[in-house]
C-alpha cells in the first residue's frame, strides 16, 4: 500500500489549524468549516502528490547539478548503431524515468535509411547508475524482416557527465538474439537527445523528421516518395 506522505502532513496541518481556531475564536458552532479545510487540504495534497510534487523534483535536477540521474535522461533519444546492424540506420528511443520505482522503461522505433519502420522494442527491466550515469536494461522486439520471431538482448548505456541540465548525449552497446540464430549480435551505439524541434517534428511527421537526421550523418536525404 503507498503512504501518501503529502496527504498525511496536510491533513496534520489542517487539523491542528481547525483545533487552534476552535479553541482560540470559539468556534464551537462551525464544525463545517473545519471540515470544509480538512477536505480542501486532503484535495490539494492528492493533486500535488502526483502532478506538482513529481514536476518540481523534475525541474530541480534538470536545472541543478543535483537530483536523480533518471530525471536527466527522460525525454526522447536517438539513437545510432553500427552499419553491423545491418537494415536499421536510426532508432527513435523514448526514455520514461519512474521516481517511486527509481528505474526507467524504454521503447523504440527502428527505421531504414529510407525512413522506413523496420523494428520496434521496448525494456521489461532496467537498472540504473546514478555514480556511473549508466543504464542497464533487458529488451525484447520485432523486426520486419523476421516477424516470425522475437528478438531479445541485453544492453548498457553510459551518458556523458553534464555540469547541469539535462544529459545530451551517450555512448553503448547491445546485443541482439535471434532464436534460431546460432551466436547473438554485439552492436555499438551513440545516442543523441532529441531537440525540442525534432520532438514536435516527429509527432507531425516522423519519416520526414528521421528523414533529415539520416542525412546529416550519412549524407544525401533520400526521397521521401510517400503521399
Amino acid at each position: 500500500m503507498r503512504v501518501n506522505v503529502p496527504l498525511l502532513l496536510s491533513t496534520a496541518v489542517a487539523t491542528f489549524v481547525g483545533y487552534q481556531m476552535t479553541i482560540i475564536r470559539g468556534w464551537h458552532a462551525h464544525p463545517f468549516l473545519v471540515a470544509c479545510a480538512l477536505s480542501v487540504a486532503a484535495l490539494i495534497s492528492y493533486l500535488a502528490s502526483d502532478s506538482v510534487f513529481p514536476w518540481l523534483a523534475k525541474f530541480y535536477a534538470r536545472t541543478t547539478s543535483g537530483g536523480d540521474f533518471g530525471f536527466k535522461i527522460d525525454g526522447q533519444w536517438w539513437e545510432w548503431p553500427d552499419r553491423s546492424s545491418n537494415s536499421i540506420f536510426i532508432s527513435w528511443n523514448q526514455v520514461r524515468y519512474d521516481p517511486q520505482q527509481r528505474t526507467v522503461r524504454l521503447i523504440g522505433v527502428a527505421y531504414n535509411r529510407d525512413g522506413d519502420v523496420v523494428g520496434r522494442w521496448s525494456t521489461s527491466s532496467a537498472c540504473l547508475s546514478d555514480t556511473e550515469l549508466q543504464l542497464c536494461y533487458y529488451w525484447t522486439g520485432e523486426r520486419i524482416e523476421r516477424p516470425e520471431e522475437t528478438v531479445s538482448g541485453i544492453g548498457v548505456f553510459k551518458f556523458f557527465s553534464s555540469n547541469s541540465g539535462p544529459l545530451s548525449h551517450g555512448s553503448g552497446h547491445f546485443s541482439e538474439v535471434f532464436p534460431t540464430d546460432a551466436a547473438p549480435r554485439r552492436h555499438t551505439v551513440a545516442l543523441e537527445r532529441a531537440t525540442d524541434e525534432e520532438i514536435a517534428s516527429y509527432a507531425t511527421n516522423s519519416r520526414q523528421t528521421v528523414l533529415r537526421k539520416v542525412a546529416t550523418r550519412y549524407g544525401a536525404q533520400p526521397t521521401d516518395t510517400s503521399a
